[in-house]
């Protein structure tokens, strides 16, 4: 047995202080100013990578540039005339100059080599890159987010923002902390709290709703590549979603982060482990899966391994370790070598290549759900749902039997019964029947038919079992011996390395062989230097839309800067201190004036702080695609708030044929979209069925990830399509038609204000409601006109109702409902 010890993590090792000289000289920062130039320029051939090193120069490290050369020493301290660098910059000659003309990088601009200038001049002083630091708690008085932020503007000459509207601020807190708008009661009860502390309690409040965790648990599932399907080709169901409802308990119970990450990477290795802690490494096992024919087993089971590196050292260290598989790592000191040392404590498990087909892949653990009924009404609604599909095939395929019962000799005692009196059974005999007596849409019926009774096969397991399953870890000691995989590929072993942390980052101690207990310790180590700043700038980044650090899965050479270095180092030091509770660190985020600030810029912000870096004031940014489709759930009243369970169905472009085996003998789960009914329809997004290839149409298109890598950052786009989504998808129509409804049941005489009021979490002004007005008395004149076209949008020649869901839709439509308030 492994004797574990804490590493000393202050103790940094040679390779990283070999970057630093022992005090920065005045001048342009090394950190902030000249290390993202020489990054982004040099140290692609002049790096970390001896491989594809040019003439044998490395500018990561003082010493190496600093020496001397047969042709003078790259980097003269304090006489940029006699630094190589500075001259070959400068040069025109295309066999001089740098960067040369085959890296296909521009030349640098005036301001840069100013930069470099300076900084030769003042003695080119290196620092260690500040994210391998340990974070210090720097003095500040009150709100230390308030504090910092300030001293920021003040450097840039602006002030904040004044606090924007008690009805803004609610709003905004109920959607940044549980992803729903406050109702028009939870926005009356704070205005009419005089208490000091009102805000606070609020805060409080909403941490403690079960739709706070579900809120926290939605970039966590991105971060770890959560799916309901195995991805790659056939990208047939698995059961993962005991796994999600462990994460969004764990939020709910309020777990230390240093036990959230442990017990996803060692849940299985802690003595004593309780299921719940085992199926936690379901998070290592998102992987994607196959277990197509000639799957050459080695080398997925190598892709696996390799893809838990990319999700562990992303999402909870914020490094690009995957840029070293195949080389040295070009800008970060990570070699290839540090890769599979680090690769090695997931390559001790029983995990194959192959999957399972249609079910999950071994090593599993049967467990039941920490939320509501463990999962199972939920897996009997979906059996019913399918059942019912069954026996009612679609329009077209209902009309080409028909026209075959019509001519059919056989089974004539079936096709006698009255269709009223059909049983299940009935129904499943004659659809064999029309499939085997073949013609038009016959093929696509036996296809559709036999999926629905794979997949009811799969849930009746379920249900018998009265547990779901999750993928986890386990560990083999011995197993097998990991190698230095030459250019990555699995089939090109090289030296043999046995488990361990980068070379650049203090080492494990203890002694015998590492596994993923002492990684996760390590990890969490409260000396570490990453892992507290990665959370909290990811808490951040929730918060406000852009973390700290910009690039929150890349805390390395070629990440951003910090904007607020010595605010990140005192949450970081401060979540630590406070027994890594996240609500903590969110309480003072939330509690602070800058939190509450306005989102109004002048002309003088967009200035001098355009991209709001420096919070002059409130930053606005379009809301998550779950938050969208949630609020339009919300306000019309459809919203099913119960918590957990297997992945719904709500309506979505049945693309999933379009990218299925239909031409396979063998049936496979998840390859025709079957659409669920009743109150599933209505969950909340995270419990929308996730397949990979084909991701839900209308999250995708607001920039959710297919969820086939770890990914911590959404990009942001604006495409029409995102309008047309909100307009005419048939679930947003139909919320539409259900706000429509409450503003003519509820509104009384002021059904626009009363709609407006709901949606916006204010009352509208003058201006606002007269046009309001207009829209509504423009839409009931044209259905008045036109009873035919209200009775397809609203089901029924109600030009009232139809009018009230036009301007229902617009309402849903506003930016000020589409983006943070």
């Amino acid at each position: 047995m492994r004797q574990a010890t804490i590493p000393i993590w202050k103790s940094f090792p040679v390779a990283l202080l070999a970057l630093a000289s022992t005090a920065p000289a005045a001048g342009p920062d090394f950190n902030r100013e000249v290390r993202p130039i020489l990054s982004e320029n040099c140290f692609l051939c002049h790096g970390q990578d001896p491989e594809h090193r040019g003439g044998e120069l490395r500018l990561d490290i003082r010493e190496e540039a600093i020496a001397a050369r047969d042709d003078g020493a790259a980097i003269v301290p304090g006489d940029p005339d006699k630094s190589q660098m500075l001259r070959r910059i400068l040069s025109t000659d295309p066999d001089m100059m740098m960067p040369p003309p085959k890296a296909h990088l521009p030349p640098l601009k005036p301001e840069q080599i100013a930069i470099l200038e300076s900084w030769i001049k003042n003695g080119a002083e290196y620092q260690p890159h500040w994210a391998f630091v340990p974070p210090v708690k720097a003095e500040t008085r009150g709100n230390p987010v308030d504090g910092f932020v300030r001293a920021g503007l003040l450097e840039k000459g602006l002030s904040p923002s004044p606090p924007a509207p008690p009805e803004t601020q609610v709003r905004r807190l109920h959607l940044d902390l549980t992803g729903l708008p406050p109702t028009p009661a939870e926005v009356d009860s704070f205005l009419a709290d005089s208490s000091p502390d009102r805000w606070e309690k609020r805060i409080r409040t909403l941490m403690d709703s079960p739709h706070f965790a579900e809120r926290m648990a939605m970039p966590w599932l991105d971060a770890a590549r959560y799916s309901d399907t195995h991805g790659f080709s056939i990208d047939d169901h698995r059961d993962m979603w005991g796994w999600r409802d462990w994460v969004i308990d764990a939020f709910r119970k309020n777990q230390p982060y240093d036990q959230f990450v442990t017990e996803q990477l060692a849940g299985d290795l802690i003595p004593g482990a309780t299921p719940d802690q085992i199926a936690a490494t379901g998070f290592l096992r998102n992987s994607m899966n196959t277990h197509e024919g000639g799957t050459i087993e080695e080398e997925y089971r190598v892709a696996y391994a390799i893809d838990k590196v990319d999700a562990v050292a992303t999402s909870m260290l914020g490094l690009t370790m995957k840029c070293a598989q195949c080389h040295d790592h070009k800008y970060d000191p990570i070699s290839q070598k540090d890769y599979y040392r680090f690769f090695a404590f997931f390559n001790s498990s029983t995990e194959s290549g192959k999957g399972a087909t249609n079910a999950s892949s071994p090593p599993v653990i049967e467990y039941r759900s920490p939320l509501g009924d463990g999962g199972m009404a939920g897996v009997g609604k979906r059996i019913s749902e399918l059942q019912y599909l069954r026996s009612h095939p679609s329009a077209e395929i209902v009309a080409a039997r028909e026209s075959w019962e019509a001519t059919a000799t056989a089974p004539r005692e079936l096709l006698d019964i009255p269709r009223p009196e059909r049983t299940h059974d009935h129904w499943k005999a004659l659809n064999e029947a029309f499939i085997k007596a073949g013609g038009p849409l016959a093929g696509l019926a036996g296809i559709t038919l036999k999926t629905i009774d794979v997949e009811i096969g799969v849930l009746e397991k379920e249900i018998k079992r009265g547990k779901t399953t999750v993928m986890v870890m386990d560990h083999k000691p011995g197993l097998r011996k990991t190698h230095i995989l030459g250019r990555g590929a699995y089939d090109q072993p090289g030296e043999e390395v046995t488990a361990g942390t980068p070379s650049a980052l203090p080492a494990i101690g203890g002694e015998g062989e590492a596994t993923r207990l002492d990684l996760a310790r390590w990890v969490t180590d409260a000396e570490n230097p990453l892992t507290a700043r990665v959370a909290v700038n990811r808490l951040w980044q929730m918060i406000f839309g852009r973390g700290i650090v910009e690039t929150a899965g890349d805390f390395g050479n070629q990440g951003s800067w910090p904007t607020h270095p010595e605010l990140l180092d005192w949450l970081a030091v401060d979540l630590v201190e406070n027994g890594w509770d996240l609500r903590s660190t969110l309480m003072t985020i939330l509690s602070s004036e800058t939190y509450r600030q306005s989102a109004v810029a002048t002309a003088e912000m967009l200035e001098k702080d355009p991209r709001c870096e420096l919070l002059s004031r409130s930053p606005r940014s379009r809301l998550a695609a779950e938050i969208i489709r949630d609020q339009a759930l919300a306000l019309s009243g459809l919203l099913n708030p119960t918590l957990g369970g297997p992945g719904v169905h709500p309506p979505q472009p049945d693309l999933w044929s379009e990218i299925s085996h239909f031409g396979y003998q063998h049936p496979f789960t998840a390859q025709i979209f079957l659409p669920g009914s009743g109150d599933s329809l209505y969950r909340r997004s995270i419990y929308t069925f996730w397949k990979r290839t084909s991701p839900p149409p209308s999250m995708a298109i607001f920039d959710a990830p297919t969820r086939e890598t770890c990914a911590v950052i959404r990009s942001n786009t604006n495409t029409p399509l995102q309008a047309l989504v909100l307009m005419n998808e048939p679930q947003y129509v139909e919320a539409a038609v259900a706000f429509g409804r409450r503003m003519i049941a509820e509104g009384g005489a002021n059904r626009a204000g009363y709609g407006f009021r709901m949606a916006t979490g204010r009352e509208p002004t003058a201006e606002e409601l007269s046009l309001l007005a207009e829209a509504l008395e423009k839409h009931h004149a044209r259905y008045e006109k036109d009873p035919a076209a209200a009775k397809l949008l609203v089901g029924a020649e109600n030009p009232e109702l139809a009018a009230h869901a036009m301007l229902a839709s617009i309402l849903l439509n506003l930016d000020e409902l589409i983006n943070r308030p």
